[in-house]
């Protein structure tokens, strides 16, 4: 018997939301061809104490029974979910908490400042995990082909795709059961990654492995990763890769045999060492003191500079070093920037942090800090380190460099260095660098036209510095700023604001060293 009542009233009331429907429609189709008078007793009952007292006010009447009809086209009509949908698990929790409402917004601004930029977005999230903290799932949730993220949002990378057992199989070591076939290109990278930081010869098997089934780019790909933790056991693995069928990871190959001081024959190579060695001239100074010294030798078309550039960025520098009749060290040493032209500086210092052994790198990169300090090129030093140096050891390098005082180009060059802030900078080595001095000019000039920053150029610069600085560097520069005439909302400073909130906001700091 209760069942035939419940059912009785479940369809009394579908039939008087079908009236509902139905009165709100006509009473529509009546605005729609201009009559504007409303009976309120032809109207939905439960209407009735809204609509009443207005009956004396037309104008009133008409206005609540419009927003009275699109509320209820809102109630009753939805969207049905779509026959593929799945059930999936829940959103699982991280190691730390959300991000607190009121800094969503601002997180939200400074997300949107980054402009889908991979190595801004790193570093965003990172000065959120210094703070224990992480971004809202609302506000951003990694994919399967996002790369370069803290390690504690895998969990929902894994989960948004339907991974998370394979997650856990990786969380655990347990790589002899995880199926790669199921993970993006970006999942193996940092998967793998992470293994050889822990465990490097047994990642460079997996890489290995997954290698000789892989197409040439992903496999090129693949064998980047070895440059972690990089060592002499590594070297069968890059043996059998100089006999691979792309010439991207012979090269490669053979770079990286070159860093770890094993230098391979190569009758094309040595060619080019020849060739080159012909646009090249070894000369004795005297003055001030006696040395050799590497120029330029004087070319007869733009073409052949092309080659040359092209040439010193290809070419094996042992090589290079045997045909000009010197050493390797002396080769590095000796070569001249100030007679070379640009391009071929920088193809050099490309190729040298790309092939060097560690001994010879070392000074060769005191001797571009020393010549190169004021060379707006001295940026193609920190791309070789970047690209060379683990995060942990291109921070280091960036620390030694501050240190040196030679770092002399813009705060988007700092940050090429460091995904986190840089806790061991002190408002001495900030304000005195020409980075800040040149920023604060420019803020200077832009703020004379009015109180916004407008300068395209400018926003970057304070978005890096709001990025890495440490929280008490943030908040003096943030004042400095203000004091030079800057709106506390001009939103070019939104990255400093966030870094200035959340030091207030979570007082249990733990920066990721």
């Amino acid at each position: 018997m209760s069942v035939i009542s419940t059912t009785d009233n479940k369809n009394e009331v579908a039939i008087e939301l079908n009236n509902a429907l139905n009165t709100a429609q006509n009473l529509e189709k009546k605005w729609l061809i201009g009559n504007n008078q409303i009976n309120v007793a032809d109207l939905p009952k439960q209407w009735h104490s809204v609509l009443t007292p207005l009956e004396h006010d037309p104008t009133k009447l008409n206005l609540y029974a419009l927003i009275l009809t699109q509320q209820q086209q809102l109630v009753t009509h939805y969207l049905s979910p779509s026959d593929d949908l799945e059930p999936t698990q829940d959103i699982p929790e991280l190691a730390f908490a959300s991000l607190g409402q009121s800094l969503r917004p601002l997180f939200n601004r400074v997300m949107a400042e980054c402009k889908n930029n991979s190595h801004s977005i790193l570093q965003l999230l990172n000065l959120l995990a210094n703070y224990e903290v992480c971004a809202h799932p609302s506000d951003w949730m990694p994919t399967e082909n996002t790369k370069n993220i803290p390690g504690c949002y895998f969990t929902w990378q894994y989960w948004a795709n339907n991974q998370l057992t394979q997650w856990h199989l990786i969380q655990d070591l347990q790589f002899d059961k995880v199926n790669f076939a199921e993970l993006s290109a970006a999942q193996i990278e940092s998967s793998l990654t992470r293994l050889r930081d822990i465990k490097p010869q047994v990642a460079g098997q997996y890489i290995h492995q997954l290698a000789q089934a892989a197409p040439s780019e992903a496999r090129y790909k693949l064998y980047k990763i070895l440059k972690v933790n990089l060592t002499s056991q590594d070297i069968p693995i890059l043996e059998v890769c100089l006999k691979n069928k792309s010439k991207k990871v012979v090269q490669l190959a053979t770079r990286f045999l070159s860093r770890l001081d094993t230098f391979i024959k190569d009758e094309k190579n040595e060619q080019l060492a020849q060739e080159l060695a012909q646009w090249l001239v070894v000369k004795t100074q005297l003055l001030p003191k006696k040395m050799t010294v590497i120029l330029p030798a004087t070319l007869n078309s733009i073409k052949q500079q092309a080659m040359r550039t092209e040439l010193i960025n290809d070419v094996a520098l042992p090589d290079l070093a045997e045909a000009l009749g010197i050493s390797l060290i002396e080769l590095c040493k000796n070569w001249r920037f100030t007679e070379h032209r640009e391009q071929d500086n920088i193809s050099f210092i490309r190729n040298a942090f790309d092939s060097l052994p560690q001994y010879i790198l070392e000074r060769f990169f005191e001797k571009c800090c020393k010549e190169l300090r004021y060379d707006r090129f001295f940026s193609a030093v920190l791309h070789g380190i970047e690209s060379r140096f683990s995060v942990q050891g291109a921070s280091e390098v960036l620390n030694y460099i501050l240190e040196k005082e030679v770092l002399n180009l813009g705060f988007t060059y700092w940050s090429l260095l460091a995904d986190q802030p840089l806790t061991h900078l002190t408002w001495l080595q900030l304000s005195q660098s020409i980075a800040w001095k040149e920023l604060t000019d420019d803020i200077k000039k832009d703020i004379s036209k009015g109180h916004y920053i407008e300068q395209y150029h400018i926003r970057p610069e304070l978005l890096k510095l709001g990025l890495f600085l440490p929280p008490s560097l943030a908040q003096q520069a943030y004042d400095y700023f203000i004091t030079l005439g800057v709106l506390p909302n001009d939103p070019a400073l939104d990255s400093l604001n966030l870094n200035i909130a959340l030091e207030n906001t979570y007082t249990n700091i733990t920066f990721i060293l």
